[in-house]
């Protein structure tokens, strides 16, 4: 078959039934394939579960633990403050606040905002 005698649209027709071709072919290899690994384990005198354990096994109903309860956690106190507006804090957990990130750009330490109380 002679592509460049074809059309843009012959072209994209002819590429969408190769993609779908692919895909079924894919399909039936994968069943083949399948078909093969099962006949071989069960041979060598195994079952699928033996070999393949199903990826989730439901833990014994005394084992489960009650999901544990969320509380209110404890206020974290300030650590950085910006000098030119005191309402810009920063706990120091988490990402870096935006206000020290710019202070930091220009090349102040951040341990010059450290809050002393």
């Amino acid at each position: 078959m002679d592509l460049s005698k074809l059309t843009a649209k012959e072209l994209d027709e002819l590429a969408a039934k190769a993609r779908s071709f692919a895909e079924d072919k894919r399909k039936q290899e994968r069943v083949e394939i399948k078909e093969k690994a099962i006949k071989l384990i069960e041979d060598a005198g195994f079952s699928v579960d033996d070999i393949f354990p199903s990826r989730y096994q439901a833990p014994p109903i005394s084992s489960v633990k009650p999901a544990k309860e969320k509380g209110k956690r404890a206020p974290v106190s300030v650590k950085y403050r910006d000098p030119a507006n005191p309402e810009n804090t920063w706990t120091g957990i988490g990402r870096t606040a935006r206000w020290l990130t710019v202070y930091e750009a220009e090349g102040r330490n951040r341990e010059d905002f450290r809050f002393q109380e």
